[in-house]
């Protein structure tokens, strides 16, 4: 007797990685629902920790967490002095880890809540495909510069 068995399918997986990372924020002091989020793909069943200078935090009054599939959400009711430092959120699930920061300043200077004024901006261009092309700004007061593509942040340059 012969048994056929099914050829086995390749996986490609790239693994679990950030589809959005936690962004530094600064906001006014009693601002109101200031939400930190980030998402991951391809972890599977992740469990969320959030951290505040170091110490896990949990949800109570102050501070609201909620975990939804990929995404991680941590809600503060009313900004205060105590809310500034580092917030970092790790999410551990079945096939790995992944752990993300920002920081969070509280000021009340309008010159600190204005956006970015850029000196040198963006402009269309037209390139074929396989093209090398080079991407240039400059902003004012040497503020600080995400890239995205398709919404999604580039953390590193590919030389």
């Amino acid at each position: 007797e012969l048994e056929v068995f099914e050829k086995p399918k390749l996986l490609t997986r790239s693994g679990p990685a950030w589809e959005q990372t936690l962004q530094d924020l600064t906001v006014e002091e009693e601002a109101t629902d200031v939400q930190l989020v980030c998402t991951c793909k391809e972890l599977i069943q992740p469990t969320v920790r959030w951290f505040h200078n170091g110490k896990e935090v949990f949800s109570g009054f102050h501070i609201k967490l909620s975990h939804v599939a990929q995404t991680a959400t941590l809600t503060i009711k009313e900004i205060k002095e105590q809310d500034i430092g580092e917030f970092k959120c790790i999410m551990t699930g079945k096939n790995g880890e992944l752990e993300t920061s920002c920081n969070l300043t509280v000021g009340t200077d309008p010159e600190i809540m204005d956006p970015p004024v850029f000196v040198k901006e963006l402009h269309d261009m037209e390139v074929e495909e396989g093209d090398k092309l080079q991407l240039d700004v400059e902003v004012k007061d040497n503020s600080h510069i995400s890239w995205y593509h398709n919404n999604v942040e580039i953390l590193h340059a590919n030389p």
